[in-house]
């Protein structure tokens, strides 16, 4: 509720918001864990532990996209906001993903993701392909980039990062308030490279990818790892190891960044 008010959203809007969150059926529970772990350990699973899920797959997620939805947006953008979470109703599957807690304010600067992270109210992520789906993406798009679409200076962060997949892209190049055709509706992943933004540059954009990209170079000149879809991604390795290695002075701040960073990549 603090945070809504801080953003401008009166008692009675917050109040209208409140009807459509659904608290997780946790009962008696503290927690998830808890209540998974109350019906016995899992076969094959470590005890006091919980299995992994989802378990990493190699099955194409069918969402549309994943963008960030800004408490601002929400707040400014009543005749669009508005519409679209009631048309969810209070038992629309999927859900989405609250960014609660003190995460708008409890920071400290080192971490990869941008401000959007910090600004957003909650993750949806669309999966319909509709024309009212596609013109809130749109709407929320053109909050984002501060504009009409046309690409000017640096392209802003806005996508979440851990639901994606590797058929993922951000907005047209040439339009940044238009979202980029799907595979269904592009089937040719080359025409869709050429027509949208990486999806890297959507999640980090343009500044946040360049310093990733310099970090990564700079701590695997060798190109050791290489994730598909992920921070320096090559379709070729180097084929010959370089002659000079890199090392981090004692207690370097971007110790901790780059054994974070490799460990997604390994992931």
């Amino acid at each position: 509720r603090d945070i809504f008010l801080a953003a401008g959203a009166t008692d009675a809007q917050i109040d209208i918001i409140a009807q459509y969150v659904i608290p997780a059926a946790l009962g008696e529970f503290q927690d998830y864990a808890e209540s998974v772990l109350a019906n016995g350990d899992t076969p094959g699973v470590p005890p006091g532990r919980i299995a992994d899920a989802i378990r990493p797959g190699t099955f194409l997620i069918q969402d549309r996209d994943l963008l960030m939805v800004p408490i601002k947006f929400l707040v400014e953008n009543r005749d669009v906001s508005v519409p679209w979470l009631t048309s969810l109703s209070k038992t629309a599957p999927g859900s989405n993903y609250m960014m609660g807690g003190n995460i708008a304010t409890h920071h400290d600067g080192t971490t990869a993701t941008g401000a959007h992270y910090r600004e957003t109210a909650f993750l949806y992520p669309f999966a319909g392909f509709d024309a009212f789906s596609a013109d809130v993406i749109s709407t929320i798009l053109q909050y984002h980039t501060g504009g009409e679409g046309e690409p000017s200076g640096d392209f802003p962060p806005m996508a979440e990062f851990n639901h994606i997949n590797g058929e993922m892209f951000g907005p047209l190049k040439t339009n940044w308030t238009k979202p980029c055709p799907h595979l269904f509706e592009v089937p040719s992943r080359e025409e869709r490279e050429e027509l949208c933004t990486p999806l890297m540059e959507y999640i980090f954009g343009t500044k946040g990818l360049k310093r990733l990209e310099q970090i990564k170079a700079d701590i695997d000149p060798d190109h050791l790892f290489n994730s598909y879809g992920s921070i320096g991604y090559r379709k070729e390795k180097l084929s010959e190891p370089s002659s000079t290695s890199f090392s981090f002075p004692p207690h370097s701040p971007y110790l901790g960044l780059a054994i974070a960073m490799l460990c997604g990549m390994i992931v």
